[in-house]
């Protein structure tokens, strides 16, 4: 099963090279997810490096770093994919957002949307954020998945 989840995500991050599209997915604005916000999960794949930089997070997010993917391939396997998912990232493009979106459509999610803008949206939007604490082992609240590894450094 790992293999065949790896060999999906390859394949995902190779069509652009061979001019296939890939499907698209669905943006959302700040002003859309803050209506939501209590109705979904929201996923953070900010690289270790931006999260470090921005001292920042969202306390109910879960970090899916986009570097790990191990992580992803636990998260893919042990999600709910019928529930409905919220992906940021601090990419000018949304790349990584997008990217992770197509991978979970890919792999069965059903209902997973793009944060427009990101994390510079969730900033100027007035969302409480708080400050990352380098000191522990794992930058979450208490529903952060059992699965999910320490973060490395």
């Amino acid at each position: 099963m790992k293999n065949v989840l790896f060999l999906t995500l390859t394949i995902l991050l190779l069509l652009p090279t061979f001019g296939v599209a890939a499907a698209p997915v669905n943006f959302i604005t700040v002003e859309q997810y803050k209506t939501l916000q209590n109705e979904v999960k929201l996923l953070d794949v900010r690289s270790i490096n931006s999260r470090n930089k921005s001292n920042l997070i969202l306390q109910k997010a879960i970090w899916i770093d986009p570097h790990n993917e191990s992580v992803l391939l636990d998260f893919i396997a042990k999600s709910d994919k019928n529930a409905v998912y919220v992906v940021f990232c601090s990419c000018k493009d949304d790349g990584y957002s997008i990217r992770l979106a197509q991978q979970l459509n890919d792999n069965g999610f059903t209902n997973v949307s793009v944060l427009k803008n990101g994390w510079n949206s969730i900033k100027d939007s007035g969302i409480k954020l708080a400050p990352l604490n380098p000191d522990e082992d794992c930058h979450c609240t208490d529903n952060w998945p059992d699965w999910h590894p320490p973060l490395r450094r």
